[in-house]
């Protein structure tokens, strides 16, 4: 490929990092008893938008939706994901770990079996121009998304400008993984981050906007946001493990909503769609599983340290969540 044009495929590929920085003092960190969320001083967007009010349960799906997510009527069909890690890969998620254990009795909706929130990704490496890469969901032809790649290290690590410009298959899937994995768990916003290396919690999943979002697991609602700013148009579901523990996902960023507070759902349930809401400047999902700790009640706060945390401090208060994926699938 002439250089010019690996570098203006370099400047999109990087153009489409998803960025939801927020400026605020690097000092000390949020603690048990204050885990409120940061102060927003300075926010790096690329336009302003008001977010998008929830729509119906049965919100209209596109065929293509339905073909590539298998939506039937408001759910998603969950589908494990058992190639999500890389083999070989190991835990960091402290004394966290699935185990066979008696269903809870409370009551409560049955966290069931764990799935991911979404079955494809579009294959971004083979794209190559602005105008395929700002597409919305429905209007991605079936044929252009492919499998959910491994959150692997070795590949998400991966300096870019070794596999730009992708003119193999190979180096289409590494861009494809790093631009959907966009920001891992406590990564700074580089597709060639690590992870523990900023104070991001959660993971960020690049896709594009109206892209169905299902519930990694059984739970109930507990919050639909509107904000204007830090995540935008946000659900957080509760559920209980199997084990006893239990842990609040959040979706956030979303364009619509699909549920109400209060709502019991099931594994794999639409709850929203991907949108660019909040502090964001690409559509995308952002994933995160928090601890909800002893003695705490009413509204849960997303757990967003002040400093970047060791995986021991952040594993008092948050979970990778494609960890918790993995191990109750």
């Amino acid at each position: 490929m002439h250089p010019h044009k690996k570098l203006l495929l370099a400047e999109l590929v990087a153009a489409l990092v998803v960025c939801t920085t927020a400026s605020v003092p690097l000092t000390g960190m949020v603690t048990q008893t204050h885990r409120a969320r940061p102060t927003v001083t300075t926010v790096e967007t690329s336009h302003t938008k008001k977010p998008v009010k929830s729509v119906a349960k049965g919100q209209k799906t596109t065929k293509n939706n339905r073909v590539m997510l298998q939506v039937q009527r408001t759910k998603i069909v969950g589908r494990a994901v058992p190639q999500l890690l890389a083999f070989g890969a190991t835990s960091t998620m402290g004394e966290f770990h699935g185990v066979a254990m008696e269903a809870p009795t409370d009551g409560f909706p049955l966290f069931g079996n764990a799935v991911f929130p979404v079955g494809k990704t579009p294959n971004w490496g083979a794209m190559r121009t602005p105008e395929q890469w700002l597409r919305r969901a429905e209007e991605i032809p079936e044929g252009e998304w492919v499998d959910i790649p491994p959150y692997d290290l070795a590949i998400l690590t991966k300096p870019l400008s070794d596999v730009l410009p992708a003119e193999t298959p190979s180096e289409e899937r590494i861009v494809t993984a790093k631009l959907f994995w966009s920001t891992r768990f406590f990564g700074g916003y580089s597709l060639d981050s690590g992870e523990y290396k900023a104070r991001h919690s959660g993971v960020d999943i690049k896709l594009p906007p109206g892209t169905p979002v299902g519930a990694i697991g059984g739970g109930r609602v507990v919050e639909v946001s509107h904000e204007d700013g830090h995540l935008g148009t946000h659900v957080m579901v509760e559920h209980h493990l199997p084990n006893g523990d239990r842990i609040v996902s959040i979706y956030g960023h979303l364009e619509s909503t699909a549920v109400q507070e209060g709502d019991a759902i099931v594994a794999g349930q639409l709850i929203g769609a991907v949108g660019n809401t909040g502090n964001s400047t690409q559509p995308h999902v952002h994933l995160q599983v928090d601890r909800i700790l002893p003695g705490e009640h009413g509204t849960h706060i997303p757990y967003w340290p002040q400093r970047t945390p060791t995986a021991e401090e952040a594993a008092a208060f948050t979970l990778n969540p494609v960890w918790v994926i993995a191990e109750w699938q």
